[in-house]
């Protein structure tokens, strides 16, 4: 079942996640700026500041022109080859939520079973609609989502799963590692909000926030953090892009946090009450 399970993943993925990857035009005006970056930033061989017909773009960071950029370099410049990685990232997140259901459902079930449940929770998120459109678009949207699947599937198995005693020291680096990929996709959300889920399931439990929140734990998580995000950093400190982290702190994440901006008006406890209605509604 398990060989079945991948197979059968492998073959929704390609025709959902692969399918027309080359052939569609951009999907908006977004996608066709987010490609002239990383095509401006391969022209300049300029790896840290992302720039835009001789402008800084400070509103986003640099993950996805990266992986653009060294598509590019191993295929040639064709801007639709810039959405290959996002095809693949959204691969990885399918077999990610399929390996931690599988991982959950066998404490309870038959093998079988459990493999039968991992293959229809791949296959559901493989053919959402939006996973389906961000995975054929190159912007940061998937990079961020998959970031954040994986720290939670780090925190499910390494800190709420009670046979294994010895994992949460790995596990934490594991979480600080894609909370540091996430700050790569889109800035503060990318650690804002996983961390703030986690501490929210800590409140619930007693045993697991004893665990998480021992200095080891802890330190190794921000390390790993640190480890991704702070050669980044760095090169921006040290070619004093002030201009760039002023923008993209203070814009990008902190207003967008707390003001209507880009057309978007409605009140932050809006988002919250929506939230919860999409979730009852899904369960």
């Amino acid at each position: 079942m398990g060989w079945a399970t991948v197979l059968w993943l492998s073959l929704v993925c390609s025709l959902a996640l692969f399918g027309g990857l080359f052939t569609l035009a951009p999907v908006d005006k977004t996608e066709a700026l987010q490609i002239g970056i990383a095509e401006t930033m391969l022209r300049l061989q300029e790896w840290v500041v992302p720039q835009w017909n001789g402008h800084l773009y400070a509103d986003k960071p640099p993950l996805p022109y990266w992986l653009a950029m060294v598509v590019w370099q191993w295929f040639g410049l064709t801007p639709e080859l810039a959405r290959l990685p996002a095809a693949i990232c959204a691969t990885l997140g399918v077999a990610v939520i399929a390996w931690l259901l599988q991982r959950v459902a066998r404490r309870e079930l038959p093998a079988r079973e459990a493999w039968l449940r991992a293959a229809l929770a791949g296959t559901l998120l493989a053919l959402s609609p939006g996973w389906i459109v961000f995975a054929h678009s190159a912007v940061h949207d998937i990079y961020l989502s998959v970031a954040i699947t994986l720290a939670l599937a780090g925190y499910a198995i390494g800190f709420c799963m009670p046979e294994s005693p010895f994992r949460p020291r790995r596990w934490a680096a594991w979480i600080g590692f894609w909370c540091g990929v996430g700050f790569l996709s889109k800035g503060l959300l990318g650690i804002g909000l996983p961390l703030l889920i986690i501490g929210a399931d800590c409140c619930l439990r007693g045993e697991t926030r004893r665990v998480i929140l021992r200095p080891l734990p802890l330190l190794q998580m921000g390390t790993a953090m640190l480890v991704v995000i702070s050669p980044w950093l760095a090169g921006l400190i040290a070619g004093r892009r002030w201009d760039y982290l002023q923008g993209f702190i203070g814009f990008s994440n902190l207003q967008r946090a707390t003001q209507a901006v880009d057309g978007h008006h409605q009140h932050p406890l809006f988002y919250l009450p929506v939230l919860l209605a999409l979730l009852w509604r899904g369960g």
